[in-house]
């Protein structure tokens, strides 16, 4: 079927993403100069979110191969429609992303002001 995230993409930036996302990438950069900036409660699910949505999606297509090799009862369990559960996951997995460093951004604009100069 047609995908609106290419699974295999996303897994591989996922992992950067992880550690160098807008909010991440802010607070590092402050800690660097001296400043600190506390991860917000959303960051924190955010993180949550990403790590959950990698290893789902990596026990999914794990347990897929290993069907193909031996017959489980279990692999009725893997009927379901895995494009869209995977582009739901991953699509509020990123729009949490996106929004947590607009508002590390917004919140402490005049600090990174200070930190880059």
């Amino acid at each position: 079927g047609r995908c609106l995230i290419d699974r295999h993409a996303a897994l591989a930036g996922m992992p950067f993403d992880i550690r160098f996302d807008g909010g991440e990438g802010l607070r590092s950069l402050a800690a660097y100069r001296g400043s600190l900036i506390p991860p917000s409660p959303l960051a924190k699910l955010k993180t949550v979110m990403q790590m959950t949505v990698i290893t789902f999606i990596l026990l999914v297509i794990s347990l897929d191969a290993i069907f193909q090799i031996v017959d489980s009862p279990l692999k009725t369990l893997l009927n379901f429609n895995r494009q869209i559960v995977y582009d739901i996951a991953m699509g509020a997995t990123t729009l949490i992303t996106v929004y947590t460093g607009f508002d590390y951004t917004v919140k402490y604009y005049s600090m990174l002001r200070n930190v880059l100069r």
